[in-house]
Order: structure tokens, then C-alpha cells, then sequence
């Protein structure tokens, strides 16, 4: 009924009667392997390794099909070879007690780390429960929970034989199979009454109290279904805590503070909350000693989480990391939750120009220097027409005495909007005349329209707009996160560009506190603090940037980043997670989150644009009082002048005359 691919018998002794009937019921497309009792731990971890390297989970529930045909004593054995729960950071590990016959012989679970492996072996080997059975082992027994530990943790990756195997005991004797703890979510045990002639078929439920038989169906004549046989197959992970490691990165990872247990929300927490209940598990948050993302150091081993993940001791990270061929060869990936662009952020600054050089800078320098030229070429062209015009007018003669002054005029007074008393009288004249007019009225409306616009109008400076031009300034300092993708990419990058960017980064790293979250908060002062171009993520950005104003980002985008939640390398549960994440995605759930967790930030440039333009302040008329003080206090100069000469020295020379 469960399609079984392959089945694995154990059995001890020789086969019988009983054994040829079980396999001659297997249908011919099912595979049949058998273990010894002996190479049974061997050739469980060849298999299971095998499995786990081909990462398909379909596979493992068709191939992990165990059928336990032997003694209770042997059945005991093999529940406890790499059945426990372990792990090296922090998690608890129940170790099931060995049961021996005669329904007597049972021990409680003791709960310790690995750490304390040893000296719990030393306390169950003296404890009197054990000398109770004669026919009980305890060297070789506590010899099977340690290999159990090692088969746990280094090949089946705590989750292949716990969630993805089934197992079918058939013990030969009377004896009732002792179980507590056990991590098998599949398993069913067909015994046999011998003097009653009564068969019973039960299977192994989670309680509150651990792992307890329940009675599918009992009698002489058995009835099964598959919804009786496996009935942890419905309900996901069966309840398991898994230990999850991250680090605050907003929006996906906020850090709930105030509390002594570590807890992470954000947009990272709303995918955990979503797997969980879709899976039945629990989770509890750890971090990495280190407080560190992870780099590579130089003994081949990482840090920071991606060194957690590497060493197992976390089931999975909740917060998404970005795609590399490095971290790949240590972690496994899920669907990508985040595809994004990095983009460089920096500190506004208003333009220094509008305060005392706004009258001049409308137009560029180039445009005042070929005004010049054309104004003075202007009055040249119209003095020569004036001398070399065959009209012979009293007028023309008349303006011909000063063709200097006048064509000085018709070039000065149009650009300054002022009438001139002497109009041309000659076509050729009038023909430059009229022309010079429209070329004036289309600058100086250009002109009247940049004055308006750099008045009402706050304009930012835009340092860089590339990433060439970030890395050829010496004004502004370059970071990025320290064991993040974008300081991995632009480290190992071979580009020009990217190689002088990652210097400016080192001296930045080399000035930032090495604690703890101290190089973000760091970083993000010196970002507050202006001369700092800070390279992060475009949604990192877009929270930073949040209820702020003086903070602009780069429009060019670089570093294409496909994020996903990591698990360690060859976990199963990152292909057991891999269909729901997607289902995220297509479902619309991720927008949801994201409209959450990064509220729309307004845009300041809107509020003005709403009311038309912005109020104006003393200091944008600095350049205009600044010209009215110069041209005052040049007509004083003038002033005193033509009072100096025209008045005081003539009254000085009459009065030198008297005396003479």
C-alpha cells in the first residue's frame, strides 16, 4: 500500500519461513536489501549518505523503508543507532535509554549536551537498572547510542531517517518494544500472539508525555489503510524545535529587544511563522558567537553564520543571503525571496551656488564667454555697415560721427532690455538689428527661467553618479557591510573600478570597531555625518533612507543579488522548504510583507511640487543684494568721481588763479 521502492530487512539468525512469506507479499517492483545485524549501522550510513547527496526527498521516503524481522533486543538496538536529536550549539540532546526483555528493562532519558557525553556514559553504565538484565549489554548498548550520536549529526543530517524514513518492526519473541523519545516520526509494529492466536498492528504517536504505542487494529483478522499505518506523514515535522540562526538586517530581520530571549521579527519572521504552521514545527533564534555574517578565512572555514551552518550546529538561517559559488560549496539554498540591485547612498548638500552665485550660474561659463564674443562681434558687424552703407542720408552722416558709440549701444542694449533712441535707418542695419533683438529675448527668457527655477527650487549637489566617478573623488569615504555579499563581490572582483573602491572599503573597516553591531552603527554615523558613500542593498537602502530627507542613493544600480534563506549543506529541509517559498512568491505573501515591514517612503520633492514652490529664504537673495552693494558702491565711486573732478578741482584751480 505504500509503494515502497526498496525495503531494507534486518534479521538476525537465519531466515525461516515467516521471512520468505513477508518478501514473496512485496510486490516485484519492490526492491529488497538485507542488513545483518552486525553491518546494520554500516550499511544504514552508506545508504543514507548516498541519499543525502542526491538531495531528492521523493527518493528517500521511496528508499528509507525499514523492516526490523528480528529479536526485540535486536529491534531495541536498531531504534537506537541515529535515532536522537542532537546538536553542538546549545540544543539539548535525549538520549533513548536502552530497553532490554522481559518489558522490565527500561531506562529513562537523560538530557545533556554532547559536551557531556562521556560522563553521562559513566552514570548509565553504573546505574542499577542496567545489572537488572541479565541479557543486556551495557557496553555494547551505550557503544550503539554513541555511533547513533555520529550517524546523526554527520550523515543524516538530523532530519533524513527522523521525518523521511518508515519502519516496520516484527519482533519474533513476546517481548513489548520499549520506546521514549524516539525521533522516528514513522513507525509501526506488527506483533504476534503466539498462544492466543491474536495479531495487533500499532503504530507510534507523539503525547505530551513522549512517544506512546496506539492501537490501529488488533484481532485475528487485521484491516489497514494507509491514513492508519503512517499517520505522521500528515502533519509535516511532527513538532520538532528547530534552532535557527540570524542576525538583525532590516527589513527582514528586526531584532525585538527588551528581552532576555533572543527573537527576531520583520519580513524573515513572517516566512518563518508561514513554514511553520505549514510544517508543524517550532523554532527557537541563536546567534553566532562572533556576531559576524561569515567570511572565509584562510584555513578553508568561515565565520559568522555561514560558519555555524557550515559546522551544522543550526538547522537553518531565517535571514536571506545572497548566492556565490563560495558560500554554495557550504550551504544550500531554498527559491530566491530577494532579486535585487546594490546602489551607493550618500548625505544631500544644497548647492552652494545658490547662495551667492545664483545670478551667474544659469548658464554655464562657456555660454557667458560666447555672449561676449557675440556682442562684441555684433557692435563690430553694425560700426562696419554704418561706415560702408552707400546711403547717404543726413542721418546716416550724422550717426556715422560716433559709428564707434553706436555700435557699442546696439550690442550692450538688447541684452539688458534696454531702448536704444537711435534706430538704425539703413536696411542692412535693421536686418542685424532685428536679429540681434530675437537672439536677446530668447536668451534672456532662458536666463529669467533658470533665475526662477534655482530660486524656488532646492537643488541637491550630486557628487557621483557612477561607479567610476566614486572611485576617481577623494572627498567622500566609501563602506559597505563588513561579511556581506557586497564586500565578498567587490573583494574578489577583477575590475579596475571595483579593486580602487575595495581600498577606500579597507581603510573604512580598518576605522570601525570590530564588536558586535559596532562597524553598522559605525558606518551609518559617518553615512548621517555626510562625505560617506555607504554601498548597500536597494531594500536596506529604502529602510535606512525612511522618514529622512538628507539621504540620496545612486540611481545607477550594480551587483545583481539573488538572495535565499540558507540551511546547511545537503539538508533536506531546504528542499522540503523549497516548494512553500515559491508558493510565497506566486501567492502574493512576499509584496504583503514587504508593504509592511518598508513602509512608502514619501518623497520630499513631492511636498513642495503640492503647494507649487517652495517658500523662499533671506539667504536666497544673497547673490542680488550682493550685486545691489556692488553696483551702489560702484555709483559712489562714480559718484565721488565726477564729484572730485567735475566740482573740487575746478573750485581748487579758480582758487589757485586768485591767489596767482
Amino acid at each position: 500500500m505504500e509503494e515502497m521502492e526498496t525495503v531494507y530487512i534486518m534479521y538476525d539468525g537465519e531466515q525461516d519461513s515467516c521471512l520468505y512469506k513477508l518478501i514473496g507479499n512485496l510486490t516485484h517492483s519492490t526492491k529488497v536489501q538485507f542488513m545483518g545485524e552486525d553491518a546494520f549501522l554500516d550499511d544504514m550510513t552508506s545508504v543514507i549518505d548516498s541519499l543525502v547527496q542526491q538531495e531528492n526527498i521523493d527518493m528517500m521516503r521511496r528508499t528509507l523503508n525499514f523492516v526490523l524481522f528480528c529479536s526485540a533486543r535486536c529491534i531495541q538496538q536498531a531504534l537506537a543507532t541515529g535515532c536522537t536529536t542532537s546538536s553542538s550549539y546549545g540544543e539539548t540532546t535525549n538520549i533513548i535509554a536502552m530497553a532490554g526483555l522481559y518489558n522490565k528493562l527500561f531506562l529513562s532519558p537523560s538530557t545533556i549536551t554532547l559536551k557531556h557525553t562521556a560522563s553521562y556514559t559513566e552514570q548509565w553504565l553504573s546505574d542499577e537498572n542496567v545489572g537488572n538484565s541479565p541479557d543486556l549489554n551495557p557496553l555494547e548498548n551505550v557503544w550503539g547510542l554513541m555511533k547513533g550520536l555520529e550517524l546523526d549529526i554527520k550523515v543524516g543530517k538530523k532530519s533524513v531517517l527522523r521525518h523521511f524514513s518508515k519502519w516496520i518492526l516484527i519482533p519474533k519473541d513476546d517481548t513489548g518494544i520499549a520506546v521514549t523519545n524516539v525521533t522516528y516520526d514513522n513507525v509501526i509494529s506488527l506483533s504476534h500472539n503466539k498462544n492466543r492466536t491474536i495479531q495487533e498492528v500499532a503504530t507510534l504517536l507523539w503525547v505530551k508525555e513522549g512517544r506512546q504505542w496506539d492501537i490501529v487494529d488488533s484481532g485475528s483478522t487485521i484491516r489497514l489503510n494507509n491514513s492508519t499505518l503512517f499517520p505522521n506523514t500528515r502533519y509535516g515535522l511532527n513538532g520538532r524545535n528547530l534552532i535557527v540562526v540570524a542576525l538583525e538586517w532590516k527589513p527582514f530581520s528586526v531584532k525585538e529587544r527588551g528581552s532576555d530571549v533572543i527573537d527576531y521579527s520583520g519580513i524573515s519572521g513572517e516566512y518563518m511563522n508561514y513554514l511553520s504552521r505549514r510544517f508543524n514545527f517550532s523554532y527557537m533564534y541563536t546567534e553566532p558567537q562572533d556576531n559576524l555574517w561569515g567570511h572565509k578565512t584562510e584555513d578553508g572555514n568561515w565565520t559568522g553564520i555561514v560558519g555555524v551552518l557550515q559546522r551544522e550546529e543550526a538547522d537553518m538561517c531565517s535571514v536571506p543571503y545572497a548566492f556565490n559559488v563560495e558560500r554554495a560549496k557550504v550551504m544550500e539554498f531554498t527559491y530566491p525571496v530577494l532579486i535585487e540591485y546594490s546602489t551607493v547612498m550618500y548625505k544631500t548638500s544644497e548647492d552652494k551656488n545658490k547662495t551667492w552665485k545664483v545670478l551667474i550660474s544659469c548658464f554655464k561659463w562657456e555660454v557667458y564667454v560666447v555672449g561676449v564674443a557675440v556682442m562684441l562681434v555684433v557692435g563690430l558687424l553694425y560700426s562696419c555697415l554704418l561706415r560702408l552703407t552707400p546711403n547717404q542720408s543726413k542721418d546716416v552722416r550724422t550717426m556715422r560721427k560716433d559709428f564707434c558709440s553706436n555700435g557699442l549701444m546696439v550690442g550692450i542694449k538688447p541684452p539688458l532690455h534696454q531702448s536704444s533712441e537711435e534706430i538704425p535707418v539703413f536696411d542692412s542695419g535693421r536686418i542685424l538689428f532685428s536679429c540681434w533683438w530675437l537672439f536677446c529675448l530668447i536668451m534672456v527668457a532662458v536666463y529669467r527661467g533658470n533665475l526662477m527655477a534655482f530660486l524656488a527650487v532646492s537643488r541637491t549637489v550630486v557628487p557621483f553618479s557612477t561607479l567610476e566617478e566614486l572611485a576617481n573623488q577623494d572627498v567622500y569615504d566609501v563602506g559597505a557591510p563588513v561579511g556581506s555579499y557586497l564586500s565578498l563581490a567587490i573583494m574578489s572582483s577583477n575590475q579596475t573600478t571595483l579593486k580602487t573602491i575595495w581600498k577606500k572599503i579597507e581603510k573604512t573597516h580598518a576605522a570601525s570597531p570590530k564588536f558586535g553591531d559596532g562597524d553598522y552603527l559605525y558606518q551609518l554615523q559617518r553615512l548621517h555625518e555626510g562625505n560617506f558613500a555607504y554601498i548597500q542593498s536597494n531594500v536596506a537602502s529604502d529602510v535606512i533612507m525612511n522618514g529622512t530627507c538628507n539621504l540620496a542613493k545612486m540611481k545607477e544600480g550594480f551587483l545583481p543579488t539573488t538572495s535565499s534563506m540558507p540551511f546547511p549543506l545537503h539538508s533536506p529541509l531546504a528542499r522540503l522548504f523549497y516548494p512553500e517559498v515559491l508558493s510565497v512568491m506566486d501567492t502574493g505573501l512576499y509584496p504583503k510583507w514587504y508593504g509592511k515591514w518598508v513602509p512608502t517612503q514619501e518623497s520630499c520633492s513631492d511636498k513642495s511640487i503640492a503647494v507649487g514652490v517652495s517658500a523662499l529664504q533671506i539667504h536666497d537673495y544673497y547673490s542680488a543684494l550682493a550685486a545691489i552693494a556692488v553696483g551702489v558702491s560702484v555709483a559712489a565711486m562714480v559718484l565721488l568721481g565726477e564729484t572730485y573732478f567735475l566740482e573740487i578741482m575746478p573750485q581748487r584751480n579758480t582758487a589757485k588763479c586768485k591767489d596767482t
